[in-house]
């Protein structure tokens, strides 16, 4: 134990050191021994420490009880020590940090605390279902037991079968993290459907274990949100997988959703609030996506040093969100965030696609929009324009949109070139043209009849998005009217 402690408060960094002066302020036997470990360069026996510590009752107090009194200190240390180790590494789970420090005592010969500490994290991992770790824990336990000779043959049996079914349980788990990642390019039913029949022949032999089962229903609620979610015909199934998905949660809030990073039991309630709110924005409740947006929100003031993940996606999902619910101050700070991450990442292609996200925010803001900042977003989405780039659809729509809020015309060949996006909000070309058309043409008569139209056309709405624009149309009529 003096060996593990001496190796520990090696690892202690000048920083460290105050907080540890800090912490144990008003003991001053710790104090002593935490000044005496800084004056040694190797190893120390226990009498050489209770001599230093202890000094003035070394002759009036019976060794055996200095000695209990030196374990119980040096034995505070060491947790503390141990603790405050982990909690200040913040690049990877307490698992992955606990397993790290095994490793680390095995090559400083630690055996006996080094088996001690693997056993304990294999039944945690086990419990946990943290299958990526698990044939590292067991290696560990496996070495330390052949090097201390213990259990016998018996014992490194009985270890190689667990090691064995570990890897099996890891092989499977990592396959489900490559189905993970493929489900990113879905952009069918037929996709969606061809990785979740995989997932669950991959799944089937393994239904004790509930963090496949979790990472199913992650994979089918996640990718179905944005796959199938903006039918309505698809969100009961859906509503299936969240209710499950939230129901093995409950039972095991410290099992990972998909990987076992860093945080990741606090990282798992937010990274799926942001699916429900998209989930709830696709089925039109607005509030509800605004009430997970919200939650999220408290979450980063409750812990604000968690590393929380930040990538494109969820910088436009939010901006989508924050639209829906009308809350165009906070969309236009996070399109801020946008531009910021593109810039920061060198990707100045896609700032085309901030363009658009910002024609987006003005679009559903208007008429509460300054005119101003509408004619500078038209002249950069004019030079945007001239521009080939992958994405000139989204450019083109961006730019009927605002020539729609400042009244200007629009060609048949632009309507034509955006025809796949319109499809894909399922909104009727023709009556964008004829709301173009009247607005130019300041036809009122016209403007009221698009507006008995539009709502005809909402009472057998589609989806949400479709919901959105055409209850946006129909505020942009009656502003001209």
């Amino acid at each position: 134990m003096n060996e593990e402690l001496f190796l520990l408060f090696c690892e202690v960094n000048p920083t460290s050191q105050i907080v540890l002066d800090h912490a144990f302020g008003k003991s001053p036997k710790m104090l002593r021994l935490i000044h005496f470990l800084r004056t040694i360069e190797t190893t120390f026996k226990t009498p050489r420490a209770i001599n230093v510590i202890y000094k003035e009752e070394v002759d009036q107090v019976e060794y055996t009880k200095l000695i209990n009194r030196f374990y119980k200190l040096r034995q505070q240390l060491i947790e503390w020590l141990y603790h405050y180790l982990k909690k200040t590494e913040t690049h990877s789970s307490k698992e992955e940090q606990s397993l790290s420090f095994i490793r680390y005592l095995v090559n400083k010969n630690q055996f006996k605390d080094a088996l001690e500490k693997a056993l304990k994290l294999e039944k945690h991992c086990q419990k946990l279902n943290l299958f990526e770790l698990l044939p590292g824990v067991l290696n560990m336990i496996i070495y330390c037991q052949q090097c201390l000779f213990i259990g016998g043959d018996k014992a490194l049996i009985d270890a190689e079968k667990r090691l064995l079914k570990a890897v099996e349980w890891n092989h499977a788990l990592q396959k489900l993290h490559y189905y993970h990642q493929q489900s990113y390019r879905i952009k069918t039913i037929e996709d969606y459907q061809g990785v979740l029949k995989a997932v669950r022949k991959l799944i089937q032999p393994y239904k004790d274990l509930p963090r496949f089962t979790l990472l199913y229903h992650y994979i089918a609620f996640s990718k179905g949100c944005t796959a199938i979610g903006r039918t309505h015909k698809s969100t009961n199934a859906l509503v299936r997988h969240l209710n499950k998905l939230e129901a093995i949660l409950k039972e095991h809030p410290q099992m990972p959703m998909i990987f076992a990073m860093a945080h990741y039991p606090k990282l798992t309630t937010y990274n799926l609030l942001l699916l429900k709110a998209i989930f709830y924005f696709y089925r039109g409740q607005y509030n509800e996506s605004a009430k997970a947006l919200k939650e999220r929100d408290r979450i980063e003031t409750a812990h604000p040093n968690l590393p929380y993940p930040t990538s494109e996606s969820e910088i436009r999902n939010t901006i989508s969100i924050l639209i829906s619910s009308k809350q165009y101050r906070l969309a236009l700070k996070k399109w801020e965030q946008l531009v910021a991450f593109y810039k920061k990442h060198e990707q100045d292609e896609r700032l085309d696609l901030a363009l658009m996200e910002k024609a987006n925010i003005y679009f559903f803001q208007y008429p509460k929009v300054n005119k101003t900042d509408l004619l500078a977003l038209y002249e950069d989405l004019l030079e945007a324009g001239t521009r080939a780039t992958e994405f000139t659809d989204f450019i083109i729509i961006a730019t009927i949109w605002v020539k729609l809020l400042l009244g200007k015309t629009f060609t048949a060949i632009e309507l034509e070139k955006g025809a796949g996006m319109f499809n894909a909000y399922q909104l009727k070309i023709s009556l964008v043209r004829q709301l173009g058309e009247a607005i130019y043409q300041k036809n009122s008569k016209l403007l009221r009849q698009l507006i008995k139209d539009i709502e005809k056309l909402l009472e057998n709405k589609n989806n949400s998005i479709q919901s959105l624009y055409y209850q946006q149309f129909i505020v942009i009529a009656k502003t001209h009217v």
